[in-house]
């Protein structure tokens, strides 16, 4: 049947169909880029960066970054981390906030590596699985690291 199929609220936001509830309006799109960059979770990460790009899409309280980070050398403690994403991820309840796929990688001492993000905060946290039962997944540590290597990772998570 022909109807409305956008409205467009006069106090902001679009509505589709016949809902025009200002719960239910997207009032929100942004687009941009930002500076990734690694850390430990000692806050003491002294290797180099020689690739950092960051780019994502936020639409209403769902944002999808993209993720190119190439180091040049190792150092410091602690467990492995991207950090410095463009917004804080919101505190579900959950073990982890959003999907994350990780693709073309090297420099890891695993061959199974996963991540999450981690709640209420701008960390994505790297992970390996481990290959004897029950196949638990553990955070990657900075001593398991090559002295060079890259991660290329998109994701989506829900913002605070």
């Amino acid at each position: 049947s022909q109807g409305n199929k956008v409205r467009f609220r006069h106090d902001g936001g679009i509505c589709f169909g016949t809902d025009d509830a200002t719960a239910n309006a997207l009032d929100d799109y942004e687009e941009g880029t930002f500076t990734p960059r690694f850390q430990t979770s000692n806050g003491n990460w002294s290797g180099n960066h020689s690739t950092q790009d960051g780019s994502y899409t936020k639409i209403g309280n769902i944002v999808h970054v993209r993720i190119v980070l190439h180091w040049s050398s190792v150092g410091g403690s602690g467990m492995f981390r991207i950090t410095a994403l463009p917004f804080t991820t919101a505190n579900t309840g959950s073990n982890e906030g959003g999907g994350v796929t990780i693709g073309p990688r090297s420099g890891f001492n695993y061959e199974q590596i996963t991540s999450f993000f981690r709640l209420n905060t701008q960390l994505l946290q790297f992970q390996y699985i481990a290959s004897s039962a029950p196949y638990g997944s553990f955070d990657v540590s900075v001593g398991a690291l090559a002295t060079s290597g890259h991660a290329y990772v998109s994701g989506w998570y829900e913002v605070a």
